[in-house]
């Protein structure tokens, strides 16, 4: 596990530098989709590691069954006495020039001695923290199947995309927004009461956005990652990174189908000022993120990015790359954490016979 843990990380912080080397040449999806990208390869490579390394055994080195390492050359003045006796004399002294030594080359290190003290310990807090997570997101899962089951569905149909209107019962105001589970939903609030026909329009097809991006299933899945990566930071920063582009997408989406996105900016800010009307600190949490969407939608363009070849072809340098580094990663990670600790600090050669040398 430990192993496991090490390598996603150095993955995922090599999948970061590669993104943010060439962020400014990617376009938002394309930036969405690189980023999936490497974030899959991080979880799933150090997990087909240990099949690649039993798929090959016979090509790898193994530490233990080398014959190199049965090599005794060791000027050891004792050891080429028997020799020379064995040599020179018959039925007395039989020495093997290969005998079975076990050598190890220890070089002190006090973070690795630390590491494997605390192994044990460190590996049971992971298991305790991912519980906790995982309790979490069954938690917000199940909510979601609750919403739907205590509301008032209401089917519709825009753009050749089949949703439900979903009507909380009960007093709770909840924000409009969308998920998915075997069917689409959007979730009405009160706040769409005080928005024109026009302006409703536009917030509607800012949700579709969302239905048609999938990114509900991108949630839940980033919720599932959390599970495994809720101690890296870069987790976070990756997960905020892909909400904005989730949110700059269906906001683009929403403004090409509107008369002018001027327009549109203006149904943003209402929603936000109702949504968060009598809460002054969620409201300016939410007017910093909307400064970065009205920016993006009023002044900035959308990045155009690379060809579809050329994005192609960049996928696949990464998941090479990723891979490369992962295999020779690996392996100096296993012989470090999974050798034996008992003959870890030693260096000897076991008892000779004193009939055969």
């Amino acid at each position: 596990m430990l192993i496991f843990l090490l390598l996603s990380a150095l993955l995922l912080a090599a999948g970061a530098l590669f993104y943010w080397a060439l962020r400014k040449q990617l376009s938002w999806q394309n930036r969405k989709l690189f980023i999936w990208t490497f974030l899959l390869a991080a979880l799933l490579l150090p997990m087909l590691m240990p099949s690649l390394e039993h798929h090959f055994e016979k090509t790898w080195v193994d530490y233990e069954s080398y014959e190199g390492w049965n090599q005794v050359d060791i000027e050891d003045p004792q050891l080429l006495s028997c020799y020379k006796s064995a040599n020179n004399s018959e039925g007395v002294c039989h020495c093997e020039i290969k005998q079975k030594a076990a050598i190890v080359d220890f070089q002190p290190n006090p973070y690795y001695d630390r590491m494997m003290e605390l192994r044990g310990a460190l590996e049971w807090l992971f298991l305790l923290f991912a519980s906790y997570f995982l309790l979490r997101f069954l938690w917000r899962f199940g909510g979601l199947l609750w919403l739907r089951r205590q509301s008032y569905a209401e089917d519709r149909q825009l753009e050749n995309l089949s949703y439900q209107m979903l009507y909380p019962k009960g007093y709770k105001v909840y924000p409009f927004s969308t998920f998915s589970l075997l069917r689409h939903y959007i979730l009405w609030s009160p706040a769409l009461d005080r928005l024109t026909e026009a302006e409703q329009e536009a917030a509607f097809y800012h949700e579709l956005g969302h239905l048609k991006g999938r990114d509900s299933w991108a949630g839940y899945f980033l919720g599932l990652l959390q599970i495994f990566w809720f101690w890296h930071p870069l987790y976070y920063l990756f997960r905020k990174e892909l909400l904005e582009i989730n949110e700059l997408l269906a906001d683009d989406y929403a403004a090409q189908r509107l008369p002018s996105r001027r327009s549109y900016a203006e149904m943003l800010l209402k929603m936000t000022a109702f949504q968060q009307k009598g809460q002054a600190l969620a409201f300016f949490l939410a007017k910093k993120k909307l400064q970065r969407r009205l920016e993006a939608l009023l002044f900035q363009a959308a990045p155009k990015g690379c060809t579809k070849k050329q994005f192609q072809l960049l996928q696949i340098c990464l998941l090479s790359g990723l891979f490369l580094l992962s295999v020779s990663l690996y392996f100096p990670l296993h012989r470090q954490l999974e050798q034996p600790t008992s003959i870890k600090k030693e260096q000897f050669l076991p008892l000779k016979n004193t009939e055969n040398g």
